[in-house]
């Protein structure tokens, strides 16, 4: 039962390509494409069911919500096959995963601080670093939206790791500039 349960859910989502998940270009949504993922859903959660260690079942269903545009269960359901095979443990593996998704987060992050919500930019753009560590711009929006939340200590730090990752990011050594010149409130 198990691995006909895979063997369904496997087959409904390679209509979808994986290549779409790194660029973001998800094809435009369809009745189809609904019921398919629907039922790649109904057997993926039946495979789960039967086997809890099941890690590419637990990858399948985040995709799914990555194609949905769930982003917050899409990471549930990646964590949630964090636990099963460790990212510490297969780093290359992960990169796939999470690098798009981090990408996601920041773009989410920038659209809230555009909006003066920085409170949420911020919550978006740690999940941002915390997913793409080594990523300089999303340390620079990190900084840049507590520098602006008036979080000048976490700021700097954000900043001081972008010039640690990019020692020719412009726009982090700016607001390290700015730093020293801005009254210490938080």
């Amino acid at each position: 039962e198990l691995a006909e349960s895979l063997a369904k859910s496997d087959s409904l989502i390679s209509d979808f390509e994986f290549a779409d998940l790194r660029t973001g270009d998800i094809k435009k949504d369809s009745v189809l494409k609904e019921a398919l993922l629907d039922s790649a859903l109904f057997y993926l959660n039946r495979a789960t069911a039967l086997h809890k260690k099941h890690y590419i079942a637990y990858l399948n269903i985040g995709f799914i919500s990555y194609i949905r545009k769930d982003y917050e269960k899409c990471e549930y359901w990646w964590n949630k096959a964090d636990t099963v095979f460790p990212r510490k443990n297969h780093p290359n593996f992960w990169k796939t995963y999470d690098v798009p998704l981090s990408q996601v987060f920041q773009m989410l992050g920038r659209q809230a601080g555009s909006k003066n919500d920085f409170p949420l930019a911020i919550k978006h753009l740690e999940k941002a670093v915390k997913y793409d560590a080594n990523n300089s711009d999303m340390w620079t929006d990190l900084g840049g939206a507590y520098y602006t939340d008036k979080n000048y200590n976490k700021a700097y730090e954000c900043w001081q790791k972008a010039v640690l990752i990019n020692p020719n990011n412009q726009q982090a050594k700016k607001g390290l500039e700015a730093i020293q010149i801005t009254p210490q409130t938080k």
